[in-house]
């Protein structure tokens, strides 16, 4: 017997379903549950299911068959509503059930479903949307200092008489106090390495204009520090005996270091970083651009998120950052002192950012469907093999390593979004500017 349903849209994401179960149907799913218990009775001197139904009924226990009964005609009843009204639950949810009033199989009775639907999008119009790409080009000062980073990546440090200064190396001992006790963690007996410039503002002022031979006590305090309560904001001293002081001699480039970094001459290699940081801004021009204009995109159309995707999307995130905390030793009240914010404002941060990152994949997947825009498979490949050549591997074996990590999805992803953003372009107004 048909059923009747009554549907009630709640929201754009959510719909409830009365329905109304006749007598008949729950009376027949009672007969047969009871005539399949009557079937799994079990007496000496009879092969199961052969037990005589006017023995075997006293075997069964009749609200044990009611029950199982009315959850069964709810089961089927709401699978037929859900086909009846082309319904499709979120992926990963299942309908909220109630009965209204009472269940009894030998009668009909109601139910009310309230069921979580997949996130809708109807996508704006961005014909007339006039956004900016600007490319800021390397300048003379940028590739003199990429040249300077080079020739003191390739220096070496020498013994100094003069004073320490920042960037300096000094072989030294060290011993920090906090309240009389040793920090182990951040003394050495005997002499190591210390580079003036990467240590604590208050350690590193102290450092600085000490020479070899020469050694210090003072205090100073410790900063407040989330990951390390036993150390933040605590009262120190320190002792530095300084034996030796050691400066960067950067190496002076010439063509011949330029063959050594396998470029024909020193010009050829200055152009070779004008090139790369070129190739840099003309990326990242890019990179704002999509954001413009995939921005726009969700901003002129209208979306509609289902509360239970946005709760699970936050809950993995919120996992995700705890995961990360636990890893670096911070715990989460330590987190959230030292931002100063609460686990509510915490998790309404996780929330916004859960919409944001949905509404955009949202989009962007709409979009590329409305296109007919899909993977571009060789694109995916040459970026395995990019990926492959830099890390000294088979393509094969990073192919198979990025499959099971997800990044080959994440690539497959990217070359859909790169397409989104040029068809964008086309549509878009995009004034090319230099910076």
């Amino acid at each position: 017997m048909p059923l009747q349903v009554e549907r009630e849209e709640l929201e754009p994401c959510r719909v409830a379903l009365t329905i109304h179960i006749p007598a008949e149907r729950t009376k027949r799913t009672r007969e047969a549950i009871y005539q399949r218990e009557l079937r799994k009775v079990s007496l000496p001197g009879f092969r199961r299911g052969k037990v005589p139904p006017q023995m075997a009924k006293r075997y069964v226990d009749e609200r044990d068959v009611d029950e199982a009964a009315v959850d069964q005609a709810i089961r089927d009843a709401l699978k037929d509503a859900l086909a009846e009204q082309q319904v499709t639950p979120l992926r990963g949810t299942s309908p909220s059930v109630e009965i209204v009033g009472e269940a009894n199989p030998a009668e009909g009775f109601t139910v009310k479903a309230t069921v979580a639907l997949p996130a809708t999008v109807t996508l704006g119009d961005i014909d007339g949307f006039v956004t900016r790409r600007v490319v800021s080009p390397p300048t003379e000062e940028d590739i003199e200092r990429a040249l300077a980073e080079i020739a003191e990546r390739l220096g070496t440090y020498q013994p100094t008489d003069e004073p320490a200064a920042e960037g300096d190396r000094l072989r030294a001992t060290i011993e920090i106090t906090v309240d009389g006790e040793v920090d182990p963690a951040a003394s050495f007996s005997e002499p190591t390495i210390i580079q003036v410039g990467s240590n604590l503002d208050a350690v590193d002022a102290e450092l600085v204009g000490m020479k070899a031979g020469e050694e210090k006590r003072f205090e100073f305090g410790y900063p407040p520090e989330p990951d390390d309560e036993a150390r933040s904001e605590r009262p120190a001293t320190c002792h530095v005996a300084v034996q030796e002081v050691f400066r960067l001699t950067p190496v002076v480039l010439n063509d011949d270091v330029a063959k050594d970094l396998r470029h024909e001459s020193l010009e050829a290699l200055r152009e070779a970083i004008r090139l790369r940081k070129l190739a840099v801004a003309e990326a990242l021009a890019d990179h704002e651009l999509e954001r413009s204009l995939l921005g726009e995109l969700v901003k002129r159309s209208r979306i509609s998120l289902p509360d239970e995707m946005i709760e699970r999307i936050s809950a993995t995130r919120l996992h995700e950052l705890l995961q990360t905390l636990e890893q670096r030793k911070i715990t989460l009240d330590m987190y959230l002192s030292h931002r100063q914010i609460s686990f509510s404002d915490l998790q309404n941060e996780v929330r916004e950012q859960a919409i944001g990152a949905a509404s955009y994949a949202l989009v962007v997947n709409h979009y590329a469907a409305a296109e007919g825009i899909t993977v571009d498979h060789e694109e995916v490949s040459r970026l395995i093999r990019g990926r492959a050549e830099d890390e000294g591997v088979k393509v094969s074996r990073m192919q198979r390593t990025m499959s099971e990590s997800g990044e080959l999805e994440q690539f497959e992803d990217l070359t859909i979004r790169r397409q989104v953003t040029a068809s964008l372009r086309q549509k878009a107004v995009v004034r090319e500017l230099t910076g």
